[in-house]
This record gives C-alpha cells, sequence and structure tokens, in this order.
C-alpha cells in the first residue's frame, strides 16, 4: 500500500487501561531499547516504553513488506526523491543503508513495549495563588505551567548565574497541598540545568525547611536512586545535569515552594527546567513486586539429557519446570515436573527419550503452593557423546539412470554421506555425497542397467560414524518391462492406436488423455487413479477401466504393467467380467477371482493375474487394492489379455493327489506314458503368432519329469505337512496384543531371492483350482526389523508356483525361511501342503506332543538333522550360492524354527547347537526338551497374569491365544540388544544360545520356587513389550512386570529394585512418576503383593475362575478385554476411554481390588480425575498401607494367617509418640519416634496449617525396631515455617496405628549456600608452609585451606591458623566459582585466636571489590561462632557476587584462627509472635500521627515482628479451628486491621526489612480463641492483593483469660522520629524499638 504523506515511519503508539482518580498519569518513551542505553529491564526499564519505527510502507505495523522495501532499497545505492526512501531512513542521516537495516532490526516482529504509569498528585495553575520569578527574564513557559507540569520553564539572566547573581523561582499555593516529596526534572539534553543553589519548603504551619542542592544533589537524604529509579528512569547515580529530588520525610501540608539557582551546568546565564511534580502518598514509595522468578539459569547438555540449575529463591516451597519439544518417538510433548530443589536433570519427555541435536523449550517457574512466578526461560540441546551410529533400514529403488535412496532417520545424525561404486569394481574409488540433511537421495547421472554398490554413514560434531551394511541397487532404463507374448489376444498391430481386438475402453474416473492409453502398445500412456482401491475391496462401477472385445474370448490370463510414478505395490486383485459387451452395467457383471502375482522385468514391477478358473468374456474390468489407504494411488499402463491355454491344466490332471507325489489310478500305464509324451512335446511347440514358448516351461517340464519318475519308480515318499487349523488369527479377537504374535506355520524350507518354488496344496472339501484359506509367507533370514517377511500370495488346492523377492537391497545372501498361514475359522477346514523346490531345514515341532518320550524322539531326531545341516552347510552354500562368499552369520542354510505351544523360535542351527548342554545327541535334545518346557511354563506364567487360560471353563474373552511369539534371529539396529517387533521379537547371533538354556522352575504346591531358571531378563523383558496391556501400559515399565515374575523368588533381593528407594517414593510427597524406571514398577508389584494372596510366586491354577479370583493383573486385563465384566453400579460403570492410561490403571486396579486404592495411587504420585474419583469411591476404602508392600512381607503375612500369631501380631489402635529434637537456624528436624513393638515401618507427614486448611505431604519412612526409630525432615526450600508430625506406624500385616502428632517446631535455617565448589586462598601462612619445589615450583602452598569450608571432618572440627606479618591486613577471598545471592555470613573460631575488628568486600571478577555494611564489625564470638548479616541498621542487603572476602582490620603480626566460614543466601521472609505483645489498648493510639487513622482505646491488640517488604506483606491471625481471629461480616469482609511498620529507607523506596513491626488489632468486646498464630504473606500487587501467598507462620500462642494493658506511645519529637511500644501489666514493662509507618 502506498504510504501516507508521512516521512516519519513510526507505528502508533496505543497505551490502554489509564485510570486517572485526580491525580496525575505520565508515561516514558523512548525510540529504542532502554536497556541499549543502560536501563536494566527490571528496573527503571521496564516502566519505559518503545515508540517502534520502521513501517515504511505506512500499514501500521514493523512487517516483511517493510523489510523487502528496506532490504531493496539499502541495496540499490541509489538516493530516491520519494516517501518510502524518507520512511526507511530511519537514522535521519539522509541515506538508506545498513545503518538503517540495523536500526529497523530492533523492531522488526518485535511485541510492542508498553510503557509502565507513572503516578504523581495533580496541580492545576488555578491552585497556585501566587508565582514569580526574580533576577531573570521569562524566555519560555510561566512559572504556573512549570509547576502545574504543563510547559516547561526556561529563564535568562543578564549575566551569568552564580551565588552573587542568583536566580529564583517562587510558587504559593492557594492551600496547603498534602505531599510526601517532589522532583525537579531538568529539560534533557540541555546544558542549562541546576547544579547549585537552595530549595526552601514553607508548611501550612509555617514551618520552613532548606534543603541544599550541591553537584546536582541534595545534600540531606533525598529519595535516593531506587525513587529516582522510579519516576524518572535514570538509574545512574544522580550527578549534575540529573532530577532533583525532594524528600519530605513523610506526609506534610505545604503552602510555599521556592526554588533558588546560584549555578548551572554550563555557567551560563540560562537555566531550563522540564517540571516539578509532586508525589502523593505511600504508595508512590511502593518498589517493583519480587516475583522471585528463577534467576541465573544455566543449561548444561548431555547424552540425550541437560541440567538446568538456577539460583534458589526466597518465600517459595518449590519450582515447576515445564519442558516442551519433541522426543524421541518424534511425539511432540510439553511435560511439567516439579522439584524441591534449585536443579532439574531431564532425561526423557512424555513417552520417549530426549533425542540428541533437538532443541528443547525450557521454562521454570518458582511456586508456592496455588501461586506461581512469572517464567524463566532457556533452551536445552541434548548432544551425543559418542560417533553416530551405522544408518539402517536403507532402501534402494531403481530409476533411470539413477537411484532412489531412503533410510531410517537416525538418532544422533545430524547429516549423512553416502558412498558409491560400480558393484563388483573392488579397486574402484567409491564416489562420496557429503552432508546430506535428510533421510532420502536421489542418485542422479548413473549409467543405465547398471549395478551399483551404495553404504551411507552418520555425521555429527563428533565426527563420521561407522558404515552401514553396504546395499545394491540396478539402474533402470526407458525399456518397459518385458512380459510373455505367448497366446496373447491384443497383440500390437504396426501403425494402429490399439492393440488387435480391442473395441473400446470406458473409463468411470481417474486420470487419462486417450481411450486407449492403456491398450495402446506405449508405456508412456496410462490411467491413474489417486486411491488405495480400485474396486478390489469395495466395488464401484466407475472405479476402474472396463476393457470391451471386438467379440467373445475364453481367457484366464492377464498382466497390467504401471506407469513410471507407481510406487505402491498391488496386493489384491478381482476380474470383473460381462459376456455381452453392450449390456455393461452392475448387475450384469460377473466376477472371478484369482491370484496376483508381482514380477520384475529390466529392473522394472509388472503385475500377472491367473484367473481360478477360465472365463468367455465380452469386456473386463481387472480392480485392485494397495496395501493400505495410506498407498493411495493405482496405475495401468498397459493391459495385456491372454487366450486361455489348456496344456497346464492337463500336465497337472496327470495326478491322482494334490500334492503330485502319486499319477491317476484310472489312466492304465501305457497311457499315461503317451500322454506324458505328448504333453512334452506340445510344449516344445511355440505360439505361432509370437514365436514364443509357453512361459512356465521350466516348471512345466519339472512336472513332466516328476510325472515320469513317478510312472517309473512308483509314488514319492514325500512329507506333506498337515496344516493346524487350530493356528489361526481369526481365533485371537479377543486378544488386545495380536499385533506381536503370529501363526506361521514353518514349512520346513529355505529359498533364495530369484528361486522359484511350488506348493501343492490338497484339502478333501476342494477340488484343483479352488481357493483356500491359505497364504504363502516368505522371509528374510538374518533380516533388518523393517524388511523381514511378505505375504507371496494366497494359496489354491493344487500346485501354485511362486517366484521369490529380495525383501531388501542389503549386499547379503538373500532368502529365508518359508511359512503357511491358515486364515479360516479355527478346526474348520484340514489342509495338506507339499513343497517343491528350496532346501529342507531341521524343524522341530512340540506344540501338540505331550509324552515325555515322544518329545524326546523328536527332539533327538532334530539335533541329528541340526548337526548334519551344520557340518555340510558351507559345502551346501558353495554348490548353490556361489554369488556371495560363504558366511556362517548369513547363509540361509542356516535357518531352523523350533515350535512349542505358545512360541516358534526361528533361529541360526549353529548357535541353537551352541546353546544345548551335553556332548551327545540325547543330552543335548533332552537340555532341548527342558528348555522349550520352560519357554512354555514361562509364557503360560505371564498369560495366566494377563487372565488367559487353556481351562475349559475360561470365557472367549479370556481364552490364549493361538497366534504365537516368534522370537526370530533378526539384524538389530542402533542401540538395540534384542527388541520387540511387529509379529516377531528379534534376537541377534550372540545371544541367541540362551534361547535354548532355560531350565524349567520346579515349585512346590503353594508355588515356592525350588530350582530352574527361566531364561534372562532380556527375552522375557521384550516378550513384556509384546504382550503389555496397552490400555496401562508404559513403555520400558510395565513390560517389565514379566521379567520380574520370571526371576522373582518371593525375597527382596531377586528383584531389579531396592525396596528402600520405593519406601523413599511413595513417601515423598512428591507428584508425578518415578524418574527412575526400576522404581515406577515397583508400583505395580506391590498391587500384585497386595492382592495376589492365593500362592506363592509360582502358583498355577487349573481353572480360569482360580486364576482370576488370585491375580489381580488377571482380572484387570480381562475387564479391558471385556469392560462390561467389571463390577460397578448402574451408572457408575467401569469406563476406559476418554482418559489418560494413568486413569485408566486406577479404574481397572479399583475394579480388580473391589477397593477404592486412590490413597495408595496418590502415594505413587498420580492424581485421579474426577470420574476416577467417583468409581472408585462406589468401593470401600483400602485401609492397609499397601505402599510398603514388599516380598518378604507378603511371605511373612501368609505364613502368618490363619494362626493365633494374626492378632498378636497387630499394631492396630496403637498411637505412636514422637519427640522433636530441633537445633534453630538448622534446615532438618530430628524426631525420636516410639510405638507398639509390632510396628515395623513409620510413615511421617509433615502438617503446615496455611490459612483456615491443614496441608499434609508425607516427608519419609523409618524402620521400627522393637517400636522405635529416628528420622530427620530436611526443609530444602521452604523456610520459616511452623510444622507438626503426624506419625502413623504399620505393622507387618499393612494395618495402621491411629496416627500420632508432634508439638510445633519453627523451622527457620540461616540459608547456607551450598559450598561445593568453593576455592579458598588466603594471605595468611604458618608454619607448615610448603617451600616451592617440583609440584609448585613459583609459590609457596598453604596447606589445609580447605579447614575454613570443610564443616567437620569425621566428627571433629578442624581449623586453619595463620598470619601475615606486622602491617600487612589478613585476607581470605571465597571464590564460589559461579555467582550467588549472599546476605550474610558465619564466622565459627573453635579454637585458637578469633578474628576482631574486621570488613567484608564482595566481587565479580575477584578484582573489583565493594565494601559491604554489616550488622556488626567486631566479632564477639558465642560458642565460638557469630552470624553477621549485611545490614545498615534498617536495610538487608542482598548482593550478587562471585568472591567474598573477610579482611581482619588492623590486625597484621598475630596469628589468627578460623575453623568455618559459612555464606548465607536469602531466607525469606518470617513473621514472629510476641506473647508480651498482646493485650487491650490503654488509650487512644494516632497511627502516624493521626494521618492514618486511629486505634481507638480498648482495642485488642496483637503485635510481632517481621522479615520481608513491608508494600507486599501482609500479616493475618488465625485460631485453633481454622477460623481469622476476629471473623469476617456477612459480605466477607475480615473484622480487623493489620499494619505493617517500617522506616522508610534512605533511598526511599519501601525494601526489605530485617526486623519491622506489625500490630493486629481488633474492635473492643471481639471474642478471643484459646489459641493464635500469626501467617505472613507475599502479594504480586500492593494494592489489590493479587498473588497472594503464605511465606512464614509464627508458633501458636496461648490467649490468656485476663488480657493485660498496652500502651502504644508515640514518643516525643518530630513526625518523622520512631514510635515506640510499651506494655504495663503492673509488673514494670519493658520497650522494644519500632519501626516508623
Amino acid at each position: 500500500m502506498e504510504p501516507e504523506n508521512d516521512t516519519v515511519s513510526y507505528v502508533a503508539y496505543e497505551q490502554k487501561g489509564i485510570r486517572i482518580q485526580g491525580d496525575m498519569v505520565s508515561i516514558r518513551l523512548m525510540n529504542d531499547a532502554p536497556e541499549n542505553h543502560g536501563y536494566g529491564e527490571s528496573g527503571a526499564g521496564s516502566r519505559i516504553g518503545v515508540l517502534a519505527m520502521g513501517d515504511i510502507d505506512g500499514s501500521g505495523a514493523v512487517d516483511e513488506d517493510d523489510k523487502e522495501e528496506l532490504l531493496k532499497l539499502a541495496a540499490s545505492g541509489q538516493v530516491h526523491d520519494d516517501l518510502f526512501y524518507d520512511r526507511a531512513d530511519l537514522n535521519g542521516d539522509s541515506q538508506v543503508d545498513l545503518a538503517d537495516v540495523a536500526c529497523f532490526a530492533k523492531y522488526y516482529k518485535e511485541d510492542v513495549r508498553t510503557a509502565r504509569e507513572t503516578r504523581t498528585m495533580r496541580i492545576t495553575e488555578e491552585e497556585i495563588h501566587t508565582a514569580s520569578a526574580s533576577n531573570a527574564e521569562i524566555s519560555q513557559g510561566t512559572v504556573e505551567q512549570l509547576f502545574s507540569g504543563a510547559a516547561s520553564l526556561t529563564l535568562e539572566s543578564e549575566e551569568a548565574i552564580s551565588g552573587e547573581n542568583p536566580v529564583t523561582i517562587s510558587a504559593e499555593f492557594g492551600s496547603g497541598k498534602t505531599m510526601a516529596g517532589f522532583v525537579i526534572d531538568p529539560v534533557d539534553g540541555s546544558g542549562n540545568t541546576i547544579v547549585d543553589g537552595t530549595v526552601s519548603v514553607e508548611t501550612e504551619k509555617g514551618k520552613e525547611k532548606v534543603f541544599e542542592i550541591e553537584n546536582g544533589k541534595v545534600k540531606e537524604r533525598s529519595l535516593g536512586r531506587a525513587l529516582l529509579e522510579f519516576f524518572t528512569g535514570k538509574e545512574e547515580t544522580v550527578s549534575q545535569g540529573g532530577p532533583i529530588v525532594i524528600d519530605l520525610k513523610g506526609q506534610t501540608a505545604v503552602k510555599k515552594v521556592t526554588i533558588k539557582v546560584s549555578r548551572t551546568l554550563g555557567n551560563t546565564a540560562l537555566v531550563d527546567i522540564a517540571k516539578v511534580e509532586f508525589l502523593g502518598d505511600m504508595k508512590e514509595r511502593i518498589p517493583e513486586p519480587e516475583m522471585t522468578a528463577p534467576e541465573r539459569v544455566q543449561v548444561e547438555n548431555g547424552d540425550a539429557s541437560f541440567t538446568v540449575t538456577w539460583r534458589r529463591q526466597p518465600n517459595v516451597t518449590g519450582y515447576e519446570v515445564t519442558v516442551h519439544g519433541v522426543n524421541s518417538k518424534k511425539n511432540e510433548v510439553t511435560q511439567i515436573f516439579q522439584t524441591d530443589k534449585p536443579e532439574f536433570r531431564a532425561e526423557g519427555l512424555g513417552d520417549g527419550a530426549l533425542a540428541n541435536g533437538n532443541s528443547y523449550e525450557i521454562q521454570i517457574r518458582s511456586v508456592n503452593g496455588a501461586w506461581k512466578s512469572p517464567a524463566a526461560e532457556a533452551v536445552g540441546r541434548p548432544r551425543a557423546a559418542s560417533l553416530p551410529p551405522a544408518p539402517e533400514n536403507i532402501t534402494v529403488t531403481s530409476r533411470y539412470k539413477g537411484l532412489s535412496i531412503s533410510w531410517k532417520d537416525m538418532m544422533d545424525t545430524d547429516s549423512y554421506n553416502l558412498y558409491y561404486r560400480k558393484y563388483g569394481d573392488s579397486q574402484g574409488a567409491y564416489t562420496k555425497i557429503p552432508d546430506i540433511r535428510e533421510n532420502r537421495y536421489e542418485l542422479k547421472g548413473l549409467e543405465d542397467k547398471t549395478k551399483y554398490d551404495v553404504y551411507l554413514t552418520g555425521v555429527n560434531p563428533l565426527g563420521e560414524g561407522p558404515e552401514s551394511v553396504h546395499y545394491t541397487g540396478v539402474t533402470a532404463a526407458l525399456d518397459p518391462p518385458v512380459t510373455p507374448d505367448y497366446k496373447r489376444i491384443n497383440v500390437e498391430v504396426p501403425g494402429e492406436p490399439v492393440t488387435a481386438h480391442i473395441e473400446s475402453v470406458r473409463y468411470g474416473s481417474g486420470d487419462y488423455k486417450g481411450e486407449y492409453d492403456i491398450v495402446d502398445g506405449n508405456y508412456e500412456t496410462s490411467w491413474a487413479r489417486i486411491d488405495w482401491d480400485s474396486g478390489a475391496t469395495y466395488y464401484d462401477l466407475k472405479k476402474a477401466p472396463i476393457v470391451s472385445f471386438d467379440r467373445s474370448y475364453e481367457m484366464d490370463t492377464m498382466v497390467v504393467i504401471p506407469d513410471g510414478e507407481q510406487t505402491f505395490s498391488y496386493n489384491k486383485a478381482v476380474l470383473y467380467y460381462w459376456t455381452d459387451r453392450n449390456d455393461i452395467q452392475d448387475s450384469t457383471k460377473n466376477s472371478v477371482a484369482g491370484v496376483l502375482e508381482k514380477k520384475t522385468s529390466n529392473n522394472k514391477a509388472y503385475y500377472e493375474f491367473r484367473a481360478d478358473r477360465p472365463i468367455e468374456a465380452e469386456a473386463v474390468q481387472l480392480v485392485l487394492s494397495t496395501a493400505d489407504g495410506n498407498s493411495r494411488r493405482i496405475s495401468m499402463a498397459e493391459l495385456k489379455f491372454y487366450y486361455y491355454d489348456s496344456l497346464e491344466d492337463e500336465i497337472m490332471d496327470l495326478y491322482g493327489d494334490p500334492y503330485h507325489v502319486s499319477l491317476r489310478p484310472d489312466v492304465d500305464r501305457e497311457t499315461m506314458g503317451k500322454r506324458i509324451q505328448s504333453l512334452k512335446d506340445r510344449l516344445d511347440q511355440p505360439d505361432p503368432v509370437s514365436g514364443e514358448l509357453h512361459p512356465r516351461k521350466e516348471i512345466l517340464e519339472t512336472e513332466l519329469a516328476n510325472a515320469e519318475r513317478i510312472l517309473k519308480d512308483g509314488a514319492l515318499q514325500a512329507e506333506i505337512l498337515a496344516v493346524d487349523s487350530k493356528d489361526t488369527g481369526n481365533s485371537d479377537s479377543h486378544i488386545t496384543f495380536k499385533g506381536g504374535l503370529n501363526t506361521y506355520q514353518p514349512l520346513g524350507v529355505t529359498a533364495r531371492a530369484g528361486e522359484t518354488v511350488t506348493v501343492y496344496v490338497g484339502s478333501p472339501a476342494h477340488k484343483t483350482g479352488d481357493g483356500t484359506r491359505l497364504q504363502l509367507v516368505q522371509t528374510q533370514y538374518h533380516g533388518s526389523s523393517a524388511a523381514w517377511t511378505r505375504t507371496l500370495g494366497n494359496l489354491k488346492a493344487g500346485a501354485n508356483d511362486f517366484t521369490l523377492e529380495a525383501l531388501d537391497h542389503m549386499d547379503l545372501e538373500r532368502g529365508g525361511q518359508l511359512y503357511v498361514v491358515y486364515t479360516g475359522e479355527a478346526g474348520r477346514e484340514q489342509y495338506g501342503v507339499r513343497v517343491s523346490g528350496g532346501t529342507k531345514i531341521p524343524v522341530l515341532d512340540l506344540s501338540d506332543t505331550k509324552d515325555p518320550a515322544e518329545r524326546l524322539k523328536l527332539a533327538e531326531a532334530y539335533v541329528n538333522g541340526l548337526e548334519a545341516m551344520v557340518q555340510d552347510m558351507e559345502a551346501l552354500h558353495n554348490r548353490d550360492h556361489q554369488d556371495y562368499s560363504y558366511d556362517e552369520k548369513n547363509c540361509i542354510y542356516g535357518a531352523t524354527d523350533i515350535v512349542s505351544r505358545y512360541t516358534m523360535i526361528s533361529g541360526p542351527s549353529d548357535q541353537i547347537l551352541e546353546g544345548l548342554s551335553g556332548n551327545t545327541a540325547a543330552e543335548k535334545a533332552a537340555a532341548l526338551e527342558q528348555s522349550m518346557t520352560a519357554m512354555d511354563q514361562m509364557v503360560e506364567l505371564f498369560y495366566a497374569h494377563k487372565g488367559l487360560s487353556t481351562a475349559s471353563d475360561a470365557e472367549p474373552h479370556n481364552r490364549v491365544p493361538a497366534g504365537r511369539l516368534n522370537i526370530r534371529y533378526q539384524r538389530m539396529f542402533a542401540g538395540a540388544f534384542m527388541y520387540a517387533g511387529g509379529l516377531h521379537i528379534g534376537i541377534e547371533w550372540p545371544q541367541f544360545k540362551e534361547m535354548v538354556n532355560g531350565k524349567p522352575v520346579i515349585a512346590d504346591a503353594e508355588g515356592r520356587y525350588q530350582s530352574g531358571s527361566l531364561f534372562g531378563w532380556g527375552l522375557s523383558h521384550e516378550i513384556g513389550h509384546e504382550i503389555n496391556e496397552g490400555a496401562y501400559a508404559v513403555a520400558e515399565v510395565t513390560n517389565n512386570y514379566y521379567p520380574l515374575l520370571a526371576q522373582a523368588r518371593d525375597t527382596n533381593d531377586s528383584l531389579r529394585f531396592k525396596y528402600e528407594d520405593v519406601f523413599k517414593k511413595t513417601t515423598s510427597g512428591a507428584r508425578g512418576k518415578a524418574s527412575d524406571g526400576a522404581v515406577q514398577l515397583a508400583m505395580y508389584w506391590q498391587l500384585h503383593l497386595a492382592y495376589d494372596m492365593g500362592g506363592y510366586n509360582f502358583k498355577t491354577f487349573d481353572t480360569s475362575k482360580e486364576q482370576l479370583e488370585n491375580l489381580i493383573f488377571a482380572r484387570m486385563d480381562s475387564y479391558v478385554r471385556k469392560p462390561s465384566s467389571a463390577p460397578g453400579a448402574e451408572g457408575n460403570k467401569l469406563k476406559l476411554s476418554g482418559t489418560d492410561k494413568d486413569n485408566v490403571l486406577m479404574r481397572l486396579a479399583a475394579a480388580a481390588a473391589r477397593k477404592d486404592l486412590l490413597d495408595f495411587f496418590r502415594h505413587w504420585g498420580m492424581e485421579p480425575d474426577a470420574d476416577t474419583v467417583r468409581y472408585a469411591s462406589q468401593f470401600e476404602k483400602e485401609e492397609r498401607g499397601i505402599w510398603f508392600a514388599n516380598d518378604e512381607n507378603r511371605v511373612w503375612q501368609m505364613e502368618k494367617r490363619n494362626t493365633s500369631q494374626e492378632t498378636e501380631t497387630s499394631a492396630k489402635g496403637s498411637v505412636p509418640q514422637g519427640i522433636i529434637q530441633y537445633v534453630n537456624g538448622e534446615n532438618q528436624v530430628n524426631l525420636e519416634i516410639s510405638g507398639d513393638t509390632n510396628v515395623w515401618i513409620y510413615e511421617i507427614v509433615r502438617c503446615e496449617r496455611d490459612g483456615g486448611t491443614e496441608k499434609k505431604q508425607s516427608v519419609g519412612y523409618a524402620y521400627a525396631h522393637d517400636g522405635e526409630a529416628v528420622f530427620t525432615d530436611v526443609a530444602a526450600t521452604a523456610n520459616n515455617r511452623v510444622y507438626t508430625y503426624e506419625i502413623t506406624g504399620y505393622d507387618k500385616w499393612l494395618e495402621k496405628t491411629e496416627p500420632g502428632r508432634t508439638k510445633e517446631v519453627k523451622v527457620s535455617h540461616r540459608g547456607d549456600i551450598d559450598r561445593t565448589l568453593w576455592t579458598v586462598s588466603t594471605n595468611l601462612t604458618n608454619s607448615e608452609l610448603e617451600e616451592p619445589g617440583e609440584d609448585h615450583p613459583d609459590t609457596y602452598v598453604q596447606p589445609g585451606l580447605e579447614k575454613m569450608v570443610d564443616l567437620e571432618t569425621e566428627g571433629a572440627v578442624t581449623t586453619f591458623t595463620g598470619s601475615v606479618k606486622a602491617g600487612q591486613t589478613p585476607e581470605i577471598v571465597l571464590e564460589l566459582n559461579q555467582p550467588e545471592l549472599v546476605t550474610g555470613l558465619v564466622y565459627t573460631a573453635a579454637e585458637g585466636t578469633p578474628i576482631g575488628k574486621f570488613s567484608v568486600s564482595v566481587s565479580q571478577d575477584g578484582s573489583s571489590w565493594e565494601r559491604v555494611p554489616v550488622s556488626a564489625d567486631t566479632f564477639t564470638l558465642e560458642d565460638g561462632s557469630q552470624t553477621v548479616y549485611f545490614h545498615d541498621g534498617t536495610v538487608l542487603y542482598t548482593y550478587d557476587a562471585a568472591f567474598v572476602k573477610l579482611t581482619a582490620d588492623g590486625q597484621g603480626g598475630r596469628e589468627l584462627s578460623i575453623s568455618d566460614l559459612s555464606l548465607l543466601g536469602q531466607t525469606g521472609d518470617n513473621v514472629e509472635m510476641d506473647a508480651a505483645g498482646m493485650g487491650r489498648l490503654m488509650k487512644d493510639f494516632a497511627i502516624n500521627g493521626g494521618a492514618d487513622g486511629v486505634i481507638p482505646e480498648g482495642s485488642i491488640v496483637f503485635t510481632g515482628t517481621y522479615k520481608g517488604n513491608p508494600a507486599y506483606n501482609v500479616v493475618l491471625l488465625w485460631d485453633e479451628k481454622g477460623q481469622i481471629v476476629g471473623g469476617t461480616d456477612a459480605d466477607g469482609n475480615i473484622q480487623a486491621e493489620s499494619l505493617i511498620l517500617a522506616k522508610v529507607p534512605e533511598n526511599g523506596l519501601l525494601g526489605e526489612v530485617s526486623d519491622g513491626i506489625w500490630i493486629y488489632y481488633l474492635p473492643e468486646g471481639t471474642s478471643l480463641p484459646e489459641h493464635v498464630r500469626a501467617e505472613l504473606y507475599r502479594v504480586d500487587d500492593a494494592e489489590t492483593l493479587k498473588g497472594q501467598r503464605t511465606v512464614s507462620s509464627s508458633l501458636t500462642i496461648t490467649v490468656p483469660e485476663q488480657l493485660p494493658e498496652l500502651e502504644l506511645d508515640p514518643g516525643s519529637g518530630p513526625a518523622a522520629g520512631n514510635e515506640r511500644l510499651r506494655k504495663r501489666d503492673g509488673l514494670g514493662g519493658r520497650t522494644r524499638e519500632g519501626e516508623k509507618n
């Protein structure tokens, strides 16, 4: 848009929400960020708004269009005389260049920073009674305008202004104006501002006060630096030319103000004054609130982790850390963590780990109850600690003169290098393609029809990782795939636009250009549909092309060639046809199924469809579908149709059985011989049109040769495999984990890629050519997780020929075992299968064999077969597979399968043999049989805990699956030891021998372990992944329940976790899951321990009913499969949808236990939602402390139950006692606990009153010994709080005692700063000084400096003693090695000569030091120690320091001793209540001289002290019932008043007070409670009290029945003097210094 006629490019500034209430509001704006000009972001800078510039096109915003316009003008280097150019000249130097671009960058896409208003008194010109100026002429403005703030004033004298020639300005108000002070503002940039002079103020009572100005400062105490920041934005120390602040020390009624100027900045005859601002009440002295947001945030990045630290904050109870980013599972997650320490380590996020190289947004907030501070922000970026792994799952796809290569997106990898060369060129160098940033690459410019060797490496900041497995790819040519023309109907006709015998093509939908695109003999024309289905799954007449012929043809075979853009494979086809091409409609169609086989030629794919029977048709429609809805494209470049040829059917008809092991019995030998010869002759005859022989000539020749052999020798003795129709996935519809199982039945054959095999299928219910419910599956031996299996197609009765494909492009031997899969109903059909082709391999099937002798016999035969294969394998390989050198780990002849009831082991023969113990085949067979028994025993144990049973009484949803766990020899991906994948579990070569070394567990009738071993942790861990119940599964946690089952021995030491860590979590009060996955697992295990009381760990149950009654997870998983079977009242049934996994778990556990278990889950840090609470509440509450359950405790219970000891060992009903031992200043409380001798463990709960409620937090546990225990509670974050402790004991039945309660204790620790990183240096030396030597050639080294900061060593105090020469000053420097907020120090001299007079300095760099005020300047130790605060008598100071120096002033020449030096950080606010400071007021007390009201005589007064900021602190009193002392009225208003008293510090702003006074008073006659306590609050807004949170509490004080009388005496002297608090009770009194309000 064209800019308006305005050469200024500022964006319109808007300030919202200004309220003017009888005062004046001003804002300060700059056209640059204030921090760029010395203003701090959190001080005055935060009050200044920014007037953004850069709106070059006048659109009202600084945006992308402005950037493009500016860059264009700057790049041109030309000066233009137009409005755009003028607006782009941001710095006003008449040219647009890089300087303007730099200026523009400050505002581009930045949010507008608004100013914060400054509020001052409004004084109108009419209120100024008289105004004058003497000894000068007014050249600009008026005096009235100056004092009303309307305009600046310039006075001009005849000669230079000086002490002899001053200029005077005065203003008198018509009536006294009450104010706290005023500010005389200079004119910015003027050289004529006030340097010397006086300001006199005349009060309404006629008193005058004179303020002297010298060098631009008021000599008497001014409002000071902080007030200047607040009102003027100037953060530097006031100097010549700065604002002049007049502090009237309280509210004063001013009648007249006179300003006399005796010198200006430039010693000129002019004086410029911008305005005079009058400051109102104390609200103007309120500083910025301290939000205690975390500061000094630092992030240390690690391997898949980061640690974030920040400065500890006062007045908070903990911190909340929010992490947002994409985890290792590619999921974008935001997760909130809680911590009570100023540090947090992140290793996981949501359902995955942190991913190296990803950026994670971090927000840290301080918390106190429901209150949260603003967030401090940081970014974590984990980095790899090692080279990247080798790239995996590489796919190589042929392209014309190129290869399309893709691979898995690898962890810890920033980029990839691709290497390639011609295959077989061992002397040629690889070409390198570096710095590939995606996980795909198009390799172009290669030779066509050429095979290439390809591998990849990953790269990260540590370097280049190892090579991937080498892969191969063959470039494509433009040549189309070569397909058979034998018996083809629609052959090409030279010069014709369509192939022969095609009348028309009808397209209902899709993309095409010409009518004959799919039958024109041109592979560059095609039809395509963007869909995954063209009618094979969901039929529609218009989905696919319909081809009409010129007459009816008998056919059974079609070829479809996809176009060059087709990337998705077809997996299903159906042929629809019409016998009348003139009547094509849905109702007249016919259909035939068939076999669709993918083939390749010229490195291009095509598909052959062979119908189950020949058809006669005038029009046909071949419909297809891809694998799934994500593969959305189907195309046809050419369709080819073939006459039906009976030759193959006639050859197959020679046989008398479907397995082709015998000839037809109804044909005599001579006739059969002639028939075979006739068929051989026909097979040798080429097609007269194309000249081609039968495309399946080799296969048919094999069949004829086989028939001749049977004719000569009789029926073949071939092995027919009986298909087990019980093994079908159709039986597993109720199984929630069926994706981890398969129903593969091994055929005992391995075959290589490119090899053709014939599978013969027989069935009593099917004639040859009928479709069956069998599928053929091929696999890759030692395959990768992404490419190891493929369904080749459906089998029909009779012979089925398949050519095996390569499942991946690794340059390794390709091929593997073949399997058949039955897809029908269980037990409904019978099939037999024989395979011709491939190589026989040993298979052991024990799935239906229970007789031990028979099992051993089968196992021994199998072992013999294994040994023979292993012995001959290399020779067989070298005979058959010479295209690859022999590698025992990859040779497909090493494949074997072992089938048991629940598993199938598909592994390397060599490793299985090596894993079997024994020397003879019989011994090895016995070991194998035992191992497979153990395997089934283990899985059956797991299934029992899932509620799955083989028992006859099992309901359909509780029956074990038909599918098996397939443990396969697979190639590992990066970081994997074993893995759980779809349909299988992957195991590598060295681990595979462990798959056959299990030993069945022997247990007694009750399930007590006796002997045996159910494999290692890894296998059952992966099985756990497969069978995990997804409704509540937590990866790497719940799956470990199963290996725990397999290995637990009913002892605490047979587990993967320690119960000390478990109980630490369950009694920590911390929300959220444990950081240790092993500890997380214990929560699930405790449910098992608490409710599975029907036997010991290996107890088995004969019926499904018993199983469900005795195993809690059996019931839980059963309810997942059938939620309606779970208990629940009408309207409150179990609901598993619409919530998260944690709530699903809590609901299922409540249903299975029939108990309200929410206390248990809350102890584990989980918080139920409202629906979970509602569902669980219908059950009886679980009163036992099952969060203390452990294995040995459960054993003890089972041994003692139903005996007399059951009642004798109970502690129920007893009450523990706790005695507190607390040392003031420490952050820990020690408890001595005693109770019933049957108590074995105590839970300790910290209790704190917060307002009218009591907050409870479990803080730990302690084991009891004869009922006694000790416990230490450490307050990590909170301070100055009053606690009691609730102690509950639990006996070994987990029944609890009544809770015991301790007395109150107030924890007020000193805030000691962690000294872990400190370094000590000093000029003190002693006789143990090391001389310069080899280790320290240039310096003396003082030994034992660590004694100054090591607290105690082995219980003994250590002391360093040293001295300096007379005249030198002793110094000790503590280098903190990180900035800390320091408020004081503690010096200890347990022995020797202590330091006397001293001073303290701080520094950020160790060279520039600042001396700090201290509360005492001489150590006068009490018990050998003294605490010193940085305090000037009024204000407690906090310093940001990296170095702290203690100087022993004037003590050179004498020995000094230091036992310990501690530095103190911020301890937060504190409130104390004085028992001697409560009573009835004897007479009225005027607050602030009456300016702020009166506390009337007879009022009930409570007093105490506080530490904090009076501007943001509030005190309330509470009684023992949780009611506010004084109560509230009908509208909820508190019927009491609370005063916070504080002396205004020098800087004029209300700052931190270390020992202030508070007063809480009630109307006379108010009913009083028996006990009162004080709570101190912090707020974010001093006026609205927004953001209120408790920061401290006092001990409870008993209110006497007869209150004493009190007198608050303001004393004598000026209004600025101190007030005093005096107590009078007839026994004398005492006086405490108060503070001015």
